[in-house]
């Protein structure tokens, strides 16, 4: 059977993950350019975009979620490669 509270109620607050900072933008767009270079397209403003969203994606793949529940790291933004392979040419 339901409960009737008259109370207050107590909504949880969804976890947000931290903002990145610039050099991990930084970090991340030159990333971008790197994949674009080796896959011989060129960097417009679209596939530099295109390319920092397949690094995010192999990333956040490879990493998984904590245990802790919290949001997944990117190793490769504190200075190390992603453990997946390389980005296929064919993907931007």
């Amino acid at each position: 059977m339901a409960r009737l509270h008259l109370g207050a109620r107590h909504r949880r607050r969804p976890n947000f993950s931290p903002l990145p900072s610039w050099g991990q933008i930084k970090k991340l767009s030159g990333e971008g350019q790197k994949v674009l270079q080796r896959t011989g397209k060129s960097c417009t403003p679209e596939n530099l975009f295109l390319a920092m969203c397949a690094l995010l994606t192999v990333s956040s793949a490879s990493e998984g979620t904590p245990p802790s529940g919290g949001a997944p790291t990117i190793p490769w933004v504190k200075g190390t490669t992603p453990s997946r392979g390389e980005i296929p040419p064919t993907g931007v």
